[in-house]
């Protein structure tokens, strides 16, 4: 009785999000290839089981004159350029929205609803002078903790190059620091 119920519930599903009137299927992807190709996958499972009001989202755009003066931001934007011309072709003919990187954080209802606003980017001037603040040695603040007996030093971060890299070099310097990740 439990399949048949569950079955059941998955060909309601299916029919009111096969219903047009009820609800269209957003895809996001990234302008990259990569993502572009996870996104044409997506949609064709979905195409074959009837889901077929589909809307493609491209989030996260660099916005077309972040590039004028930033080598860097130059060839990003060439990047996604190349990867939305080379659209795999199940996607190319979908409804689209461009969304365009922001300059703050997505959290909260005013960000959210700024999402869908346009904004004039400010960006800095790439020769223009940083301020530095002056902040002790990382291998100042372990010494510290060290002769101390005690302490904490939690590192975080996005990859896996710098963490790893730290707790080597630190490992062969106090051999005796618990060094633990997470």
């Amino acid at each position: 009785m439990g399949l048949e119920k569950q079955q059941d519930q998955y060909a309601d599903a299916v029919k009111a999000l096969s219903d047009t009137a009820l609800t269209r299927l957003v895809l996001v992807a990234r302008a990259q290839a990569s993502t572009l190709k996870e996104v044409s996958h997506t949609h064709e499972e979905l195409s074959a089981i009837g889901l077929q009001h589909q809307h493609l989202a491209i989030n996260g755009v660099l916005p077309p004159f972040a590039g004028e003066q930033d080598p860097l931001a130059h060839s990003i934007l060439a990047r996604e350029e190349r990867a939305l011309r080379a659209m795999p072709e199940n996607l190319a003919h979908l409804p689209r929205s461009m969304l365009y990187l922001k300059p703050f954080n997505l959290v909260g209802l005013e960000a959210l609803r700024a999402l869908f606003t346009e904004s004039t980017l400010v960006l800095p001037d790439p020769g223009a002078t940083l301020t530095t603040v002056d902040l002790p040695e990382l291998a100042s603040l372990v010494e510290d903790l060290s002769r101390a007996g005690k302490g904490l030093v939690m590192t975080m971060g996005k990859g896996a190059w710098g963490k790893p890299r730290w707790r080597l070099r630190s490992r062969s310097r106090w051999p005796d620091a618990v060094i633990k990740s997470t």
